[in-house]
């Protein structure tokens, strides 16, 4: 038995080593930011301003940045699981660098880490149904996905990563609880519920480990699995329960809120618990396999709808929590909810989804079980559903990717598979490592033949305005503004936050959505004979803008807005000319005072 725990161990930590190495191989430029003292993300440093923050008042942790929202502060959402992680990961780098560079390299390595994780629970999950000798293909997998180098690069510090590996490490206890295994099923909610936890963004898919279960149960109702379920149920409402203990929200524990772990999702952890023990009451009476489906989709149904009517705001989303104008306008600016409406994202974000559903259903046909077969129907199902999650917004394009990665091993071991040779198995391997690079190649080499480049190419000249204006070099200029509020590009106002201690007006966060709106209406202002009204509600006192940079969806319309103007070096009287950071393109305006 020793053995064997150490040939485990061993096997993945191999598999671990696989993705990191991999990731950071192919995300380089986030080496190059960090070396420069920079981060990937604007996430990244609003995440290590909040903390930063709290360590600044004598506290681990905080809810509140200050300096956005033009001074007024913003209390963002994030529960505070992932700064607890941070900080351990700080601790240890205290004895090589100062307090704030130990904080940046901790939040820093953390994707990697992330990525190393991941690849080690999606090879853990299916390990049991793939053969031992073909599970590096999964963290291989992982790695090599576009939605994971995104995320998982040095420098990039935001929770999708970490939320993944607890939902694939769900995924797979699920698998273990559907076939009997007790521990398999507490595993199961306890990692669903670790992921609400991180952010709610987990819910819907660690409620699909659970169905597994209940499914299982509806086609074989046996004692394990019942005992399973149940297990599953407790373990979710015990986890929930203790975080929201430990970590409540801002405004209290009896707060329902829907974008952190609040009361709203204790609840949910109640019923569903409540469902999961259903199956366990029922083992004495003996039912038909139509009257266990019934029970099964009645007790979701209702289930869903009792929740629903303590909590309707949820069915709108996130527009629950801001204005149907901000909502709208927040997230079409905002890249990581915008769809994959053309073919290249679809190909880079989606396309391993279709193919994992297609492998799902190939083998749902090929099994000669009842329970397998209803189990593979399932998880192409449930491919389907994070695979249309993906195309509507494409933060989501992770989890199909990786439950790809997590197919190919299966399929690779099925006898059918087997039985065609090599090159159909080196084939399936292949398809999925290169099939997205290559139509992208494609799309963007026949976008060239036909002469249709000119988004590539702003998109090009939009990625060298770091290398223009590094926001580093503006905050050496404005560090001597204490508490002064500034007007910015709303992706480098976190930056300007964690570099100095300026104000903002806003970000890009729901939370604060009254102050982006306000940054939004300034920038967009036309009125530029005095001062605007848009910009004096903003509060700000100076201006910060990088001459030269593309236009965005910020603003619309004639070029006449105050972003184009500065843009095109045409100031308004009004604003003087403040400071010029050698070597940088930046510019940096006083605004006139008004009586």
């Amino acid at each position: 038995m020793f053995k064997e725990l150490k040939s485990s161990t061993c096997q993945y930590l191999l598999y671990f080593s696989i993705a990191l190495t991999i990731v950071l191989l192919m995300g380089p430029h986030g080496a190059e930011h960090l070396a420069q003292g920079t981060l990937v993300n604007p996430d990244s440093y609003m995440r290590l301003v909040r903390i930063q923050e709290a360590l600044d008042h004598g506290r681990w942790f905080g809810d509140v940045v200050s300096g956005d929202v033009s001074g007024q502060g913003d209390v963002l959402p994030w529960s505070h699981l992932l700064d607890g992680l941070i900080l351990l990961l700080r601790a240890p780098l205290r004895a090589i660098f100062q307090p704030d560079k130990a904080l940046l390299w901790a939040g820093a390595i953390s994707g990697p880490l992330s990525v190393g994780l991941l690849g080690v629970a999606g090879a853990w999950a299916v390990a049991p149904i793939a053969e031992r000798a073909w599970l590096w293909i999964v963290p291989v997998g992982v790695a090599v996905a576009p939605a994971t180098i995104s995320y998982g690069q040095f420098g990039c510090v935001t929770h999708h990563l970490a939320l993944a590996v607890l939902v694939v490490a769900a995924w797979g206890a699920g698998g273990r609880a559907a076939f009997g295994s007790v521990w398999g099923g507490g595993l199961t909610g306890l990692f669903a519920g670790i992921g609400i936890w991180l952010s709610p963004e987990a819910m819907p898919f660690g409620m699909m480990a659970l169905g597994a279960v209940y499914l299982s149960w509806a086609t074989r109702p046996v004692a394990p699995v019942a005992l399973a379920l149940a297990a599953g149920g407790s373990a979710l409402l015990a986890s929930i329960a203790f975080a929201l203990i430990v970590d409540p929200p801002f405004t209290g524990r009896a707060a329902p809120q829907l974008d952190r772990l609040s009361i709203t999702f204790l609840y949910l952890a109640l019923i569903t618990c409540a469902l999961c023990w259903i199956p366990r009451g029922l083992m004495r009476i003996r039912l038909t396999v139509s009257a266990r489906f019934g029970i099964v989709g009645f007790g979701l149904v209702a289930g869903l709808a009792l929740w629903l009517a303590l909590f309707p705001a949820y069915l709108h989303g996130l527009g629950a929590l801001t204005t149907p104008e901000e909502a709208e306008v927040m997230s079409t600016f905002a890249l990581e909810w915008r769809p994959l409406d053309t073919p290249n994202l679809f190909a880079m974000y989606a396309l391993t989804g279709v193919l994992a559903v297609i492998g799902a259903v190939w083998l749902a046909i090929q099994q000669d079980r009842d329970l397998p077969r209803i189990l593979w129907t399932f998880a192409a199902l449930c491919g389907a559903a994070c695979t249309g999650l993906a195309i509507l917004h494409g933060r989501f394009g992770l989890y199909p990717a990786v439950a790809a990665a997590m197919l190919l091993p299966v399929i690779r071991s099925s006898p059918a598979v087997l039985r065609r040779g090599l090159a159909v198995r080196a084939g399936l391997v292949a398809g999925f490592f290169y099939v997205p690079y290559t139509v992208a190649t494609v799309r963007d080499a026949a976008r060239m033949v036909l002469g249709t480049v000119p988004s590539v190419e702003a998109e090009a000249y939009g990625a060298r305005k770091a290398d223009r204006c590094p926001v580093r070099s503006a905050a050496t200029v404005l560090a001597s503004y204490f508490g002064a509020v500034v007007l910015a590009d709303v992706d480098d106002g976190p930056e300007l936050l964690f570099r100095t201690h300026v104000g903002i007006v806003g970000s890009l966060y729901h939370s604060g959505a009254a102050g982006f709106m306000r940054a939004r209406a300034a920038w967009r202002a036309r009125e530029l004979d005095d001062v605007p009204s848009e910009l004096r509600a903003t509060g700000a006192k100076y201006v910060l803008v990088c001459p030269g940079s593309p236009r965005t969806t910020l603003v619309d319309g004639p070029t006449t807005t105050l972003f184009d103007r500065l843009n095109d070096g045409d100031p308004p009287a009004w604003l003087h000319p403040l400071a010029h950071q050698p070597g940088s393109g930046w510019m940096i305006y006083e605004i006139a005072s008004t009586h």
